[in-house]
């Protein structure tokens, strides 16, 4: 059942800058083929099928790196693989050594694989804004993802590894663009922006290497079942897809659907958005039109931004939205302080929804109102829940003033996402409503 520790440790899995990546006894693994979970490709499509686990808190899906086998968390707020190597260094946030803290299962180990590559001063340091951070060597090797094989992969092997509670997965694969991620050359504990330097990025290399039938990226999450997170198992798997090259099928949608630009940087000042040529595009952003509930309508009197975070739980929203919805709950949700909501499990909660492209699209009610502990099954008193959403201005979570804003898992759960890599575009599609089952009497 779901710990109330573990709340806060998933709310900021993607992102400490504009411009940075954020990452994230083991056991050595091997594995010559990924046998599990229904990873499939053809024809430059690839699918990989996720895995909820911590009920519902994070996504992971299975790669190989040559024949060493790992279960990674799905981030489109960076865009750098990394895993632990063996005989890693595990350290809290005060970094003292603990090395039951990191819970890594699987670990790299560069001396049982032929297909290992050193790569030379080229280091990587990545660091969340609460406190975890990773660092080591560049590595090359060859991905297995859904079928699909990568040469020439560069990723980060971790050395060291500092962390705040043992997640369980072993590393962190960011699906995101080139520009968010953070390597240095022959810098192996600073971060100095004049050695930084250039590495493909996962999804860069797969479309450079032509093996994608088209350079799309495509996700669907889907919401736990109550009957999960209520259950004894801390995993469940078919929770939805992971498709490289082209959609994701099979997934009853509304018809409902937007496409719209994806936004971009000013290299040089950081200011978003930003429409000239030598714009950089660093996250999978958008406009967001409106936020919707009743009374929202005079409080929706600005543009807003934000990009889809699939290693963020929660969504961060604008201050003012937030609270005006906490009080509209019944009964209200009340500040739990950092921009948090604690409500009633049982609230009755208005309805919610997004508009992107001038299309709405609704949040499933169990994504308003997020469970944080189930405690006693049987005894609703016990049971912990949050809204799922964060008030951004007080949380600042990237310390820029909050200018762009977050669509974490709790939204994605109610559509389907593919980002277009070439023409800089984001689709979204509502899904139907999702059988979750009931609340236990």
């Amino acid at each position: 059942m779901l710990d109330t520790r573990l709340l806060n440790v998933f709310l900021f899995l993607s992102v400490t800058s504009a411009f940075s990546i954020s990452p994230k006894g083991p056991q050595t693994n091997s594995a010559a083929t990924l046998d599990r979970h229904g990873l499939r490709g053809t024809s430059g499509r690839y699918e990989a099928e996720l895995c909820s686990y911590l009920w519902g808190l994070d996504y992971r899906l299975n790669i190989t790196l040559g024949s060493q086998r790992f279960e990674v968390l799905v981030d489109t707020g960076s865009a750098a693989l990394w895993v632990a190597e063996k005989g890693f260094n595990c350290t809290d946030t005060n970094d003292v050594q603990n090395a039951t803290l990191c819970g890594m299962t699987n670990v790299y180990d560069p001396s049982i694989s032929s297909t290992y590559k050193n790569v030379p001063e080229t280091y990587f340091y990545q660091a969340y804004v609460d406190g975890q951070k990773m660092k080591g060597p560049a590595a090359s090797e060859v991905l297995g993802l859904g079928g699909m094989a990568v040469s020439n992969l560069t990723f980060g092997l971790a050395t060291s590894v500092r962390s705040l509670y043992p997640y369980g997965y072993d590393g962190i694969f960011g699906f995101g663009l080139p520009q968010n991620q953070e390597a240095f050359f022959d810098q192996p504990n600073v971060r100095a922006p004049n050695a930084s330097v250039s590495v493909p990025s996962p999804l860069e290399v797969a479309i450079s290497e032509g093996l994608l039938k088209e350079p799309l990226i495509s996700l669907s999450m889907n919401i736990p079942s109550y009957e999960y997170m209520f259950g004894n198992e801390a995993k469940s798997c078919n929770s939805g897809q992971l498709v490289l090259g082209g959609t994701v099928e099979g997934v009853p949608v509304t018809g409902t659907k937007a496409t719209v630009p994806m936004l971009g940087f000013n290299p040089q000042t950081l200011d978003f958005p930003y429409d000239k040529p030598d714009k950089n595009y660093v996250f999978y952003s958008l406009k967001v039109d409106s936020f919707n509930f009743p009374g929202s309508g005079e409080i929706n009197q600005t543009d807003y931004y934000a990009f889809l975070d699939s290693g963020t739980y929660q969504n961060f929203f604008p201050g003012p939205i937030v609270q005006a919805y906490a009080k509209s709950v019944s009964p209200p949700a009340t500040a739990a302080g950092n921009g948090y909501y604690d409500v009633d499990c049982k609230a009755t909660v208005p309805d919610f929804s997004v508009t992107i492209g001038g299309t709405k699209f609704t949040m499933d009610h169990s994504d308003i109102i997020s469970f944080v502990s189930t405690g006693d099954p049987s005894d609703p008193s016990t049971w912990v829940c949050q809204l799922g959403m964060v008030d951004a201005n007080v949380n600042d979570w990237g310390g820029n003033g909050t200018r762009l804003f977050k669509l974490g898992q709790l939204f994605q759960h109610n559509v389907v996402s593919t980002v277009d890599v070439a023409k800089k575009t984001i689709t979204l599609v509502e899904r139907q409503p999702q059988d979750i089952g009931s609340l236990p009497a």
